[in-house]
């Protein structure tokens, strides 16, 4: 009998054994594990707060990866990397983040700021093509002519120094049959003096009062015509040296132009049309 209800009791205390090693394991498996990462993740918040933006998104990321359970570092980091100015690694832990976190405010902020970070790092917009301009074929133009005013007439100073010239050569010519009339005059008078006109000799068969008559009448004569050669000239000279000289000179409508007939020189008045 002793033996027969031994066996239970055996069974009994196994499992009672049992119980209580479960029991442990599960209690141990309850305790909360150790954050390895918490250390670093202060020292990288106090490095962000220094403005140490480099520093602190590496330590944020060691401590992740110590603690793979705490993803706000993720986002910490990313914030770190956005302070340097390091956008494309901001933008990757941003990616992670949301991906790893469900809905919440946090997240939200989170899409925020990656949208504008992958909004700064977007390449611009290609430029659109220019629009072809199709250029149509030039209408033929009918050549018109080209009616140009004749410039005004600049005053013809070659003309007035032909003028001053011919004025001064028909002076000259004036001037010397004056001198030659002169002389021819005083000669007269000398044969008057000596009576050589009273009678005829065989030197002097025209002789006579009359032939005094018409010597005198042909003195006279070119006499005149000597003194009118000399103003014609004169008055050619002075106008060609006006006409020239004059800063705004015309054509005046009258010229004086020489002219020689059988030996003998003159000046003609011609009008201009």
């Amino acid at each position: 009998m002793i033996v027969r209800h031994a066996m239970p009791f055996r069974w009994l205390a196994a499992w009672l054994c049992a119980v209580l090693l479960l029991g442990s394991s599960s209690a141990a498996w309850a305790a909360p594990r150790k954050d390895e990462g918490k250390e670093l993740a202060d020292e990288a918040a106090e490095r962000f707060k220094s403005q140490l933006f480099v520093e602190a998104a590496e330590l944020f990321e060691r401590a992740y990866a110590l603690n793979p359970e705490k993803v706000v570092r993720l986002r910490n980091a990313g914030r770190a990397w956005e302070e340097a100015g390091r956008l494309d690694q901001a933008r990757h832990l941003f990616r992670r983040y949301v991906e790893l976190v469900p809905e919440g405010a946090d997240r939200n902020e989170v899409r925020l700021r990656l949208a504008r970070i992958e909004g700064r790092l977007a390449p611009p917009p290609e430029p659109a093509p220019a629009a072809k301009v199709v250029e149509e074929p030039a209408l033929a133009q009918q050549t018109m002519p080209t009616i140009t005013q004749a410039p005004p007439a600049e005053p013809l100073r070659p003309a007035a120094w032909t003028l001053t010239g011919a004025g001064v050569a028909t002076l000259g010519v004036g001037i010397g049959w004056i001198l030659y009339v002169g002389t021819l005059d005083r000669r007269y008078q000398s044969d008057v003096s000596t009576g050589a006109y009273q009678y005829a000799t065989p030197s002097t068969p025209d002789a006579g009062p009359d032939k005094a008559s018409v010597d005198r009448k042909t003195l006279d004569l070119n006499k005149s015509i000597a003194w009118a050669v000399t103003g014609i000239g004169a008055a050619a000279t002075a106008g060609g040296l006006v006409w020239a000289l004059w800063p705004h000179a015309k054509q005046p409508p009258v010229a004086l132009a020489p002219w020689t007939s059988h030996g003998e020189v003159g000046l003609q008045a011609a009008m201009r049309f």
